[in-house]
């Protein structure tokens, strides 16, 4: 029997999940890493995910996309601006960027497009549930509630930060006994 452990590297500017399994004799003594890829806009693959949230532009939605879909957003508006169109983004309203940076600050975006996402807790909320569709996605016989999560962080990283990404990962659908921050 195989056993599978779901690793997490959740950084600033790009995260990246990964499962480890091993084939059950005797513990890992050969663990086997394998990265999820994620798709891009242009249908190339790529290891790692932007940390980005923004607000969909589709249809006048307040719905958030995070990842890739968002940075292909940011780069239609970007095209759009060029050519005069007034779609802005603004950070803490319909646009999340560098939000570890902002995790244990006590911080709020009082004007957040999306009524459930005001805390930047809830903004990687966002980000954790893409990279935990991602895995469940490359994997779809594992049960994301019953296998192991390691998520890394800095070793800098404040205890009120550690908290508030640990309570992110539960509000993305983890189970707390099944989570470990290093």
């Amino acid at each position: 029997m195989m056993n599978y452990y779901i690793g997490i590297d959740f950084g600033t500017t790009n995260s990246s999940v990964a499962y480890v399994f091993d084939d059950g004799d005797e513990g890992m003594k050969q663990p086997r890493p394998e990265s999820i890829k994620f798709e891009r806009d242009d249908g190339s693959e790529d290891n790692r995910l932007p940390s980005l949230v923004v607000q969909s532009m589709k249809n006048n939605s307040h719905a958030l996309v995070a990842g890739w879909d968002a940075w292909g957003q940011i780069h239609r508006l970007s095209t759009q601006r060029r050519r005069g169109s007034m779609n802005l983004l603004r950070h803490g309203n319909n646009l999340f960027r560098s939000m570890k940076s902002d995790l244990g600050s006590g911080r709020v975006y009082p004007y957040s497009c999306a009524a459930d996402v005001r805390t930047p807790e809830a903004a990687v909320t966002v980000v954790f549930r893409e990279l935990i569709g991602a895995a469940q996605r490359a994997k779809p016989e594992l049960k994301m509630h019953e296998v192991p999560v390691v998520i890394s962080v800095p070793a800098s990283l404040s205890a009120a930060s550690r908290q508030e990404t640990l309570n992110a990962a539960i509000m993305a659908g983890l189970p707390p006994d099944n989570i470990e921050l290093i």
